[in-house]
This record gives C-alpha cells, structure tokens and sequence, in this order.
C-alpha cells in the first residue's frame, strides 16, 4: 500500500524548491532528511535531558539563545524545551526512546519531524534577507547563536551556522508562506544593492 503522507511530503518539498531563491550568490533549500525533536522538561526534568544525551551525542546542553552541536543540534528555545535537529534517524529514535513517558516523569520526547520544515539558507546576502524577514534584535548574527522568532505573521527558529548559512525551522503549514515571503525578500534586497 502507498504511503499517501509521505507522497505528499515529497509533493510539497518539490512545490517549496520551486518557491525558493536558487542561484548564486543567495540559495535557498529544504533540507529533506531533517529529523526534529523536542525535549520538553518540567522544573528539575533538565537532568533526564543530560542522562539521555550523554556521553553517546551532546556533553553539554545550549545556553539561552544559542545551540550545541552541528548533527546532532541541540537549540535552546525555552526554559522548558529545546530541539533536536538531526540528520540520523537513529539519534532521533533513541531521544524518542530514552524519554519515552514512561521512562522519565519531568521530561519527554516528542517527533515532530513530519510537522516541520528546515530551511538552508546559504550565501552572500543572508543579512539582508534576514533583516527583511525579522525584528533586528531576534537575528542571530553569530554562530553559535539560535532564536525563536516572529517570522512576518508566523513563529520560526533561527539558527545562525555560520556568517554566509542558517536554518530556519518552521511548522510544515507555514512553509510555503515562508518561502514566497523568502523569495520577496531575496528580490527585494538584490535590488537595493
């Protein structure tokens, strides 16, 4: 039997490419593979987030506003939750097991990889788009900076990679909002220069 969901996902990345900026210096893609989890902790549940990322993935978790690791990324984007952002299915199953409800009563694990959306935007220009896109002071300028953000009328997480590269995560709704609102952006900025 077809998995109908999946056809969809692909049908609506293949719709999404076609909306985003793609030649140098300024591209824009859909990472494809991208695993997102979000660890969610009470008051004390920080603990069972170590227990479970330690030592196999992360030593040490993200500081206000900012991320761990490349693959596996830990952002912190609460005092009660950050994300795991993982290329690796097998990172994202055993986050999913060793926090599993019944294993921990402060914390746990939940897969929201089919919800979202992750953007790599690359190149010359990322400044420009981004300072289109969001309020000045929620750009993360820097690596290793991240931020949950009001992306025009919708919520996002930006994590700044480097000087020329950052992810944008996004609810799988809101994607192609986004993308066009990208798209204006690059255009806008590529005249200005």
């Amino acid at each position: 039997m077809p998995d109908f969901h999946l056809e969809k996902i692909c049908r609506d990345t293949m719709s999404l490419s076609a909306l985003l900026p793609s030649a140098e210096p300024f591209t824009v893609r859909v990472i494809e593979n991208m695993r997102v989890v979000s660890l969610r902790h009470l008051a004390g549940g920080t603990a069972a987030v170590e227990r479970a990322l330690a030592p196999r993935y992360l030593t040490q978790l993200p500081k206000p506003g900012t991320y761990v690791g490349t693959d596996p990324c830990l952002v912190w984007t609460s005092l009660t939750e950050m994300l795991l952002l993982t290329s690796i299915d097998a990172i994202a199953e055993d986050m999913l097991q060793a926090m599993a409800p019944k294993h921990e009563s402060l914390a746990c694990a939940v897969d929201r990889s089919a919800g979202s959306v992750v953007f790599d935007l690359l190149g010359v220009g990322i400044d420009d788009v981004l300072h289109r896109l969001l309020d000045a002071s929620a750009i993360p300028l820097q690596a290793p900076h991240a931020t949950r953000a009001r992306f025009m009328d919708v919520c996002a997480v930006v994590v700044r990679l480097g000087p020329q590269r950052a992810w944008m995560l996004l609810d799988r709704p809101d994607a192609p909002y986004a993308a066009t609102w990208i798209s204006h952006a690059w255009q806008a900025a590529d005249k200005s220069r």
